[in-house]
């Protein structure tokens, strides 16, 4: 549902390490750019040396997924967190 259809499932919980320590909100706003910056950069060198066919690494909810999958994954995954963020802004 998720790489193909992009719909992301609400109601589940975070794993602990994923999870924001408490830093600041510009903070945490440049850490996800230098993240999404460093993450692309990684899933270009793996397209180059392994294909765009192959899975490249396991989710471990989603199982192996392909650099295009990825890409997807962190989209429509990104999409879910804005419309959360939407929500608690309107209602501050």
């Amino acid at each position: 549902m998720v790489v193909r259809l992009g719909y992301f499932p609400t109601g589940g919980v975070a794993p602990e390490r994923t999870r924001p320590k408490g830093i600041p909100p510009a903070e945490a706003m440049q850490s996800v750019r230098e993240n999404l910056k460093a993450m692309d950069e990684a899933l270009d060198r793996c397209e180059e040396q392994f294909g765009r066919r192959d899975a490249i690494l396991d989710h471990p909810v989603l199982g192996p997924l392909t650099v295009a999958q990825w890409r997807k994954f962190h989209w429509v995954h990104t999409r879910h967190h804005m419309k959360q963020i939407m929500k608690r802004r309107a209602v501050a």
